[in-house]
């Protein structure tokens, strides 16, 4: 029995929820050690260039503590790929693709942080009033 079936099962057991909506978080393979942080270049130049948008702040307040801390990681992993990258370029002296990622990694970073203080402050200003 697969791990996601025996969750299924057990969650089911345990509090009785249905798990038909339950996704893995990973968008990536885990490949172990330093492949993490070198891109694929098996894929075709058009998708391996193309780069989403970052987060902007209002869709980072509609996240929960959670989800904001696991987006983090995500975003710190992708920047520590993108500074390899930036170093490899360098070292090997070739331009390096899609330098905008690296813009939108720190962008969506700095939405976090800013999203967290507000809700610290939000926090802080609750208790002073009681």
């Amino acid at each position: 029995m697969g791990s996601l079936t025996m969750f299924r099962v057990l969650t089911r057991r345990v509090i009785g929820v249905s798990t038909q909506t339950v996704r893995p978080l990973s968008s990536t393979p885990c490949l172990r050690g330093m492949e993490e942080f070198f891109p694929d270049f098996s894929q075709d130049e058009t998708d391996r260039c193309r780069a989403g948008r970052m987060w902007s702040p209002s869709e980072l307040r509609q996240k929960s503590d959670v989800d904001l801390h696991k987006l983090w990681y995500v975003l710190l992993k992708e920047r520590n790929m993108l500074l390899t990258l930036k170093h490899e370029a360098t070292r090997l002296r070739v331009v390096i693709p899609n330098i905008e990622r690296t813009f939108k990694v720190r962008r969506s970073m700095a939405g976090i942080k800013q999203v967290l203080t507000e809700r610290r402050i939000a926090i802080a200003n609750a208790k002073a009033d009681l």
